[in-house]
């Protein structure tokens, strides 16, 4: 439950909140965990804070694929981390063909309001690079997807951001 952003709406930044503090579960504990699933999960999430915030997410991502019948795994992300995030589902689609994977990126809103709002400098930009590198592989088991919450510093511009991210930038889920 860590995350380099600090978006207003969630409550993994507030600091003050000690209810999630040191309570992730370690890779070994969650492969002990999907060893004992058996193999009716189907479909699994791994969300944070910020999913390649952790360096260990290809052990946990292997552990589902390996230990249950996951079928589709989905990471959520800011688009920080390209290189996690890229290398991440390069690895997976190539090496388990017959498995889905989603990555959604989250966009807030367009260029400077999406960086204040998740007070990330260039978070934009990085989020939408991300976004295009994973795009660039055109792989048949991955799918994008952009993840927008709706909030009242952004409510007034949704016809905006979507004529922008799917109008102009090809994004197809949003």
């Amino acid at each position: 439950s860590k995350c380099n952003a600090r978006c207003p709406h969630c409550f993994i930044f507030n600091e003050g909140d000690t209810r999630f503090a040191g309570k992730a579960l370690s890779a070994d504990e969650i492969d002990k965990m999907t060893r004992s699933m058996g193999q009716d999960a189907y479909n699994v999430m791994l969300t944070g804070g910020e999913t390649f915030l952790r360096k260990d997410i290809d052990d946990i991502t292997n552990s589902y694929l390996e230990n249950t019948g996951t079928q589709i795994i989905q990471f959520f992300t800011n688009g920080w981390f390209e290189d996690r995030a890229y290398n991440c589902l390069e690895y997976f689609s190539r090496t388990f063909p017959k498995r889905n994977f989603v990555m959604v990126v989250s966009i807030d809103d367009l260029h400077e309001a999406h960086n204040d709002y998740r007070r990330l400098k260039d978070g934009f930009e990085r989020a939408m690079g991300t976004y295009n590198r994973v795009k660039a592989l055109n792989r048949p088991n991955i799918d994008l997807d952009i993840g927008l919450t709706v909030n009242t510093a952004n409510e007034d511009r949704l016809d905006e951001i979507y004529d922008y991210l799917v109008k102009e930038r090809g994004v197809r889920t949003l």
